[in-house]
């Protein structure tokens, strides 16, 4: 495999860099050496690993090298990477992209770790989309080891009542509620996520009984789970239905926060009125008996305020 660090050094130096000519190959090693004895980043194994590998492919890669997509999936550059397809990954050309998959592996994979890391779910989705070609099976399988362990950790957390408060309290755990993030375990194997996402729905059916706060990030949780879609109908129909039953629980869960505050806010100002109404008939020397059935009627209005506070 070619670091795609000493590519990039070749095409600086050489423009019209043609693989296909040995003579343009020695050249290209004469200034990967020379770049190795001012950068200590460059190790002569890896120089020795881009010159073979040019000797023994030639310029058949050429054009996905050059392609602007992948050359952002090779630098690990998750913002440069646009989903645009690549006009020479097709069937005609499928032997050359598998093989170049499996040469380039480890960055495409690390490409893959990064969006993951970063929420860039939309990107992953783009490159199992258009650049599937490009990503071995071995690649795929430690994507799926990996997804599986970040299913596994919010599996443990609801497992965990006490643990709950992390679902809406730490930034890291904000993929849980993200619909592509559950999309792109369909697109890269439905059938072996299918059992992840019926847990974490089974377990939050389970814990509905919590605080309202929990309630509601769980709540979010089941509605970005309708962003799996399942070849199986019954699955998509339960993930849909309690999307549907989650959103109305969410809303009216924050409906009734909102009437407790407009509720609260009027309890207020009625207590600040009888407090000013208090003062003003006090300062006008009232008796007290008179002073009492005044203050009454503003009292029965505050229990009235205070009963529906609580409804």
């Amino acid at each position: 495999m070619i670091k795609f660090k000493l590519l990039q050094i070749i095409l600086t130096h050489l423009e019209n860099f043609n693989p296909d000519d040995k003579e343009d190959i020695i050249k290209a090693e004469k200034i990967l050496r020379a770049q190795n004895k001012i950068d200590v980043s460059i190790i002569l194994n890896d120089v020795d690993n881009a010159i073979q590998f040019f000797y023994e492919y030639g310029s058949q890669f050429m054009p996905l090298l050059k392609d602007k997509n992948i050359k952002a999936i090779l630098k690990n550059e998750v913002n440069e990477f646009n989903g645009f397809p690549c006009s020479f990954i097709t069937e005609e050309n499928h032997s050359i992209t598998t093989i170049f998959g499996k040469l380039f592996a480890d960055d495409i994979y690390g490409f893959i770790s990064k969006c993951l890391k970063e929420n860039a779910f939309f990107k992953i989705n783009d490159l199992f989309q258009s650049y599937k070609d490009i990503i071995s099976f071995e690649v795929i399988e430690k994507v799926k080891v990996k997804i599986s362990s970040l299913n596994n950790t919010l599996i443990d957390i609801l497992k965990d009542p006490t643990k709950h408060y992390y679902l809406y309290t730490q930034d890291n755990f904000s993929y849980t509620i993200n619909p592509s993030y559950y999309e792109i375990q369909s697109r890269i194997d439905s059938f072996y996520f299918e059992k992840d996402i019926l847990k974490i729905t089974n377990l939050i059916v389970e814990k509905q009984n919590t605080n309202q706060s929990k309630r509601i990030a769980m709540n979010k949780v089941i509605i970005a789970l309708a962003g799996f879609v399942s070849e199986n109908s019954i699955i998509v129909k339960l993930l849909e239905s309690n999307k549907e039953k989650a959103q109305s629980s969410i809303d009216l869960q924050e409906g009734r926060t909102s009437n407790d505050s407009s509720y609260l806010v009027y309890f207020i100002i009625v207590l600040v009125v009888i407090g000013f109404v208090v003062f003003l008939i006090a300062s006008s020397g009232i008796s007290g008996s008179a002073l009492r059935i005044v203050i009454l009627p503003i009292l029965l209005i505050a229990r009235l305020f205070s009963f529906f506070n609580k409804k």
